[in-house]
């Protein structure tokens, strides 16, 4: 059963209050582990703002996602992004849902150079950065376009500026890392394996990726970056739905623009393609409908290396 958090009387996402200077720093003084009680063992992947590792708990040798955010000392700290994922993730749950275990700091400059153990496949890397890293540099733009605009109608809200003691904390952390759930497969790599999907496998993939979408819109968050990079499937089958960096709650002012700079090319609804500033979660239901069809035939869709 999916759940939420008994205290969450407000909505899930409160813009003014995630924009808010310091919003971070509230939590962040609760933090006491550092990235050293993990060993990485691989780079698995790259999220939309930062890369994903497999490490090992060094206490007792459990297997967790490490996904990794670069902390900006000299600007205002914390992505709004990633402020929205550990927000979700920290308040709902749901069966098909990735896991956050918890939250842990870092060093400036600590993990630079660094050598890892090994990474997945050429074919695998090629396509992750042709379908995500791009996207996200659009994302991280779009998001500034929220947050500051050039439109009549965007949100010109942004904080008031950096608190001195904040830059000073930012600077000595370096990073944050969100350690997550480890799930061994994601449906890019599998496709790009040559994996021949059953109908009954597409079924139960497509049941539980509609099952946590219908959860996240009845709360009317839109994820905004669905694509088969992030839908895990773990050896039981059991599907789970990952990287909510570019997710957010729709919940805004009536006319408030959001920015069309979203989800993977390949998987965008015709109404962004075309510039449109309003929308709903109807968004992600295009990207339901392309992997659905991706499944079917083995192959993208709809492919293309721009948007024309």
């Amino acid at each position: 059963q999916a759940s939420t958090s008994s205290s969450a009387a407000q909505p899930l996402l409160d813009e003014s209050e995630l924009r808010s200077q310091g919003a971070g720093r509230r939590w962040r003084r609760r933090l006491t582990r550092t990235v050293a009680h993990y060993e990485k063992l691989e780079q698995v992947g790259e999220g939309t703002y930062g890369m994903v590792y497999r490490c090992r708990d060094v206490r007792d040798g459990q297997t967790f996602a490490l996904k990794k955010i670069r902390v900006h000392g000299n600007a205002y700290g914390l992505p709004i992004t990633a402020l929205r994922e550990i927000r979700i993730l920290r308040h709902i749950q749901h069966p098909n849902m990735v896991r956050l275990h918890e939250i842990v700091t870092g060093k400036f400059g600590e993990d630079e150079g660094e050598t890892i153990v090994e990474t997945r496949s050429k074919s695998s890397r090629k396509r992750a950065g042709r379908d995500s890293k791009g996207d996200k540099d659009k994302g991280d733009k779009g998001d500034k376009g929220e947050k500051g605009g050039t439109g009549n109608n965007r949100d010109r809200e942004t904080p008031s500026g950096p608190d001195p003691a904040e830059v000073k904390l930012l600077q000595r952390i370096g990073s944050l890392y969100l350690v997550m759930e480890y799930v061994e497969y994601d449906l890019t790599g599998l496709l790009d394996h040559g994996f021949q999907f059953s109908p009954i496998q597409i079924k139960a993939i497509m049941k539980q990726l509609v099952s946590v979408l219908a959860y996240l819109h009845g709360k009317n968050i839109v994820h905004r970056d669905i694509k088969c990079s992030n839908l895990l499937i773990g050896r039981d089958w059991q599907l789970k739905l990952a990287d909510f960096g570019l997710a957010r709650s729709l919940d805004v002012p009536e006319g408030r623009q959001l920015t069309n700079k979203v989800i993977t090319l390949w998987y965008r609804p015709p109404e962004l393609l075309l510039g449109s500033y309003l929308y709903t979660t109807s968004v992600d239901m295009w990207s339901v409908g392309c992997i659905f069809a991706e499944l079917l035939l083995g192959r993208v869709l709809f492919p293309g290396k721009d948007e024309r």
